[in-house]
């Protein structure tokens, strides 16, 4: 039994390390984005677990290594305020000019109930900062610099900080 399953999880790893197979996981999963709304980010989400799980859990396939807290805070910090200041100085005055007040309405259920907010805080830094971060940066990203020739401009265009690993 265990070696069926060493032999599967290599076999995975092979499949999912193919060039060929990136591309189709694209393709498909777009396809799924436009046809079948958020279908195609659970099937990257798939793709991408699996890979990992193939890896034998390896972060550092994905580009994740452990970062320098001061400096990771400071520029998590400096990003928050740029964000904040872009939003309510630009952009959401340009959105309510062209297209009048902001209806919040279907939110409602967070106003005054401190623990939906925070499972909604939450949510959104797991599935828009973390998973996203995997699918988006980790895996996409490498892969296409990986695929475009796996040269130093490739690897600058899919992390501005130099080869992750």
């Amino acid at each position: 039994m265990q070696q069926t399953q060493k032999h599967f999880r290599e076999t995975v790893e092979l499949v999912t390390g193919k060039s060929l197979f990136f591309v189709v996981a694209i393709i498909v999963s777009l396809l799924c984005s436009i046809f079948a709304g958020q279908l195609g980010t659970l099937l990257l989400y798939m793709v991408v677990f699996t890979t990992l799980w193939a890896k034998r859990w390896d972060w550092n396939y994905f580009g994740f290594t452990r970062p320098n807290w001061p400096i990771t805070v400071f520029r998590a910090f400096l990003f928050t305020i740029g964000v904040f200041v872009l939003i309510d100085f630009l952009i959401q005055p340009l959105i309510e000019i062209y297209f009048g007040n902001i209806d919040l309405s279907k939110v409602s259920g967070i106003e005054g109930n401190f623990i939906n907010y925070v499972i909604y805080v939450l949510l959104g830094w797991i599935f828009g900062g973390f998973c996203e971060e995997i699918i988006y940066r980790g895996y996409v990203l490498k892969k296409l610099a990986i695929i475009l020739g796996d040269t130093n401009k490739t690897w600058l265009f899919a992390y501005p900080s130099g080869k992750p690993i």
